[in-house]
């Protein structure tokens, strides 16, 4: 089934993001609905059509649309909480608070004044009480409810007393909703800072092209750019499409992309990704992908979707947050009721209760675990850390075994041939017409490198029946009606001499007699040393999975440093290994695996992390938690980081909310006043307090957008 993402608009705090997903998922009780507040999106797989979906969201309040991110740049605008709405109801609540002190009017005339301006900064706030009063009365109460029974019960309270005498909270009921719509609008404008960084990405794109025709280069708009279509690409400007490229080289800087700081060389037949700048030489390119199905629109999706995974500490919040806005009812009640008997006066009693309203922040604690998943993987995306879901950032601090692939992963993954050495009568193009007949279809370095060299020798291919592959041992087929195998010694079911090459070897044999055998050679990628250098410093257990022989793969793995290594392992073998290693982990421990996100799919799906390299390739979005579009392996270690980062901020942010709301609660209520004298909340400094309390958690999420903090 399909996930669909929804924009949504008119999200107050983490309640409102629970009330509207209980809501959606009432009409699809067997799809996954996850609503995410932080990035005010709702997910769901499969399920009803979209417009009983928006249907369903507007009953619940809101409003919203399907998200489409190679059209959308950034989330939606917030339509309520807007900086003249914000400045219109401030203008009332500093008039009021002026009418309150000075003597400017009359006593009669200036409470009657401030009465209207309480009128108005109501209207200036309005959305909040119908839907807070209706969810109250739903038994969801949110925010808003607690909004509007504080600054509700003030203003009846002011009425009663407006021609009696008494106490006005008509100030204070006004500041209050300033106050808050403030906090609300500071706090929407730090959110987007967090959610919008890879919407940015689709704004990288050039806004024409350059399209190559037989009459001559056509300057075009980009969305008439087709697959197949020719483009140049000249120095300095960006890459419109996803290609290959055709002619020219040039050194392409796809930082945006990757996390790479150098650039990359390009030449022909390399793949190009659109939004990345061409440095210095001239490009022709093929178009490959444009639309949803460029990598950067599926980079969008990617991490669209993975802010709506909560982790397990998310989950555990979410359920707290359910009953946390009844106990702030309770909370209020008792203060009324306590300070009632004690025979306080009710100016006093009434002040406590709506102070304790008024300083509970809900938000804070919604947002501390979805604000700091959505700022971790927008920061992530900054460094060419594709993070599939919230999920792999809380596993990734836990991470104490990392498992290699070595080829492709930690070698570029370019064979080239050392040595042809024919045997019993066949040649050196005997062997490589046979393989390139045989292995020009499958997927793999080393076929990849035999097929080159065939076809620079400009050799034949035999016509092929009954072709079989069989992953990690090799190819049987009948070439020109003689079988053939190609791959290792014993799948040749042959007498083959023995391997002393420390290179990797392809064995060849022609209807059971032994042809020969070709060396390959393949290059330890750029940082592979320094990857292993740093996971021991951080005392990370390492291990190389290969199906390459043996002796290859002890070879490599005392060059780079690794603690453990197997090879000549089948797909299943690199299976069994995994579920071994994991079994011998210390407790609480968890398992990563690195590799290319072709081959490695099921071992990737198999450890608990799963990261890996390649650019893009929809498999390896599929199979990994973590891709890393560019081929730096360093990005392994900048996971790490990352993520102990990220849990590090989460678990700050809790406190925080935790901390806040225990303390703000019972000092808001007296309790503190009662027992030490002091020190005493106002209901104005409590709504102060509220929105500085969502702020801090969001404030501290940004630092993960940072580089270096």
């Amino acid at each position: 089934m399909s996930r669909r993402i929804f924009s949504i608009q008119g999200m107050h705090c983490a309640a409102c993001a629970a009330n509207l997903e209980r809501r959606v998922a009432k009409i699809a009780p067997d799809c996954e609905v996850r609503v995410n507040f932080s990035t005010a999106q709702l997910s769901i797989e499969g399920g009803p059509a979209e417009e009983v979906i928006l249907d369903a969201i507007k009953k619940a309040g809101f409003s919203g649309g399907l998200w489409h991110p190679e059209e959308e740049n950034s989330p939606p605008k917030e339509e309520f909480f807007t900086l003249p709405r914000f400045l219109l109801c401030a203008a009332f609540a500093l008039l009021s608070l002026v009418l309150m002190h000075l003597p400017l009017l009359p006593s009669f005339w200036s409470r009657i004044a401030q009465f209207i301006l309480a009128v108005c900064a109501i209207a200036a706030g309005w959305r909040f009480y119908p839907r807070g009063i209706l969810n109250l009365l739903r038994g969801t109460p949110d925010m808003d409810s607690l909004i509007s029974l504080g600054t509700g019960g003030a203003f009846l309270y002011s009425v009663i007393h407006l021609f009696t005498g008494g106490a006005l909270y008509f100030e204070s009921c006004a500041m209050i909703l300033a106050l808050i719509l403030l906090g609300k609008l500071l706090e929407i404008s730090t959110r987007r800072r967090i959610t919008d960084a890879i919407s940015k990405l689709m704004e990288q794109l050039p806004e024409k092209a350059v399209k190559v025709t037989p009459s001559g280069d056509t300057e075009i708009p980009l969305p008439s750019v087709a697959v197949g279509d020719l483009l140049r690409v000249r120095p300095g400007e960006r890459v419109p499409a996803d290609g290959v490229v055709t002619e020219g080289s040039s050194s392409v800087d796809e930082a945006l992309l990757t996390g790479e700081s150098l650039p990359v060389a390009k030449k022909s037949g390399d793949v190009v990704f659109g939004g990345a700048v061409n440095l210095d030489g001239s490009l022709v390119m093929r178009v490959g992908k444009i639309g949803k199905e460029s990598i950067v629109a599926r980079l969008m999706r990617l991490v669209s979707e993975a802010q709506l995974h909560r982790p397990a500490i998310a989950r555990s919040v979410d359920r707290f947050a359910g009953y946390f806005t009844w106990i702030v009812l309770g909370a209020a009640a008792v203060t009324l009721v306590s300070w009632g008997v004690s025979g306080a006066p009710w100016e006093k009693v009434f002040n406590y209760t709506l102070s304790v309203l008024v300083v509970a922040c809900p938000c804070a604690l919604g947002l501390a675990t979805p604000i700091a998943v959505a700022a971790s993987i927008s920061g992530g995306a900054g460094r060419g850390l594709l993070i599939r879901n919230g999920e792999s950032i809380e596993k990734i601090a836990r991470v104490g075994k990392i498992i290699f692939d070595k080829t492709g992963t930690l070698t570029d993954g370019r064979f080239e041939v050392k040595k042809i050495v024919p045997c019993n009568g066949f040649g050196e193009n005997d062997l490589l017409s046979a393989a390139l007949a045989a292995e020009r279809d499958v997927r793999h370095p080393v076929a990849s490198a035999l097929v080159s060299l065939a076809k620079v020798r400009d050799l034949p291919a035999g016509k092929v029946e009954n072709w079989q592959y069989l992953p990690g041992r090799g190819v049987i087929c009948r070439i020109d009606g003689r079988v053939w195998r190609i791959g290792t010694a014993e799948f040749l079911e042959t007498e083959t001499p023995a391997e002393k090459s420390p290179e990797t070897v392809a064995m060849f044999s022609c209807d059971g007699t032994f042809a020969g055998k070709i060396e390959l050679g393949d290059h330890l990628r750029a940082g592979v040393k320094p990857l292993f250098a740093a996971l021991k410093k951080r005392h990370i257990a390492t291990a190389i999975l290969s199906g390459d022989r043996r002796e290859n793969v002890e070879k490599f793995a005392g060059e780079v440093g690794a603690d453990e290594f197997y090879g000549g392992l089948l797909p299943d073998g690199k299976l069994r290994e995994i579920a071994r290693m994991r079994e011998n982990l210390p407790e609480n421990a968890l398992l990563m695996m690195v590799g290319d996100g072709i081959n490695d799919a099921p071992a990737l799906a198999q450890a608990d992390v799963g990261i890996a390299l390649g650019g893009g390739a929809a498999v390896a979005l599929e199979s990994a938690d973590i891709v890393l579009p560019g081929s730096d392996v360093l990005g392994v270690v900048r996971a790490l980081d990352h993520g102990k980062r990220s849990l590090r901020i989460i678990r700050e942010n809790l406190f925080w909310a935790f901390f806040y709301n225990t303390l703000a609660i019972p000092l808001a209520g007296g309790l503190f006043a009662a027992l030490f004298g002091g020190p005493v909340f106002t209901p104005v400094a409590a709504a102060a307090a509220m929105s500085a309390s969502s702020l801090c958690v969001v404030i501290n999420s940004l630092r993960l957008r940072r580089k270096k903090e």
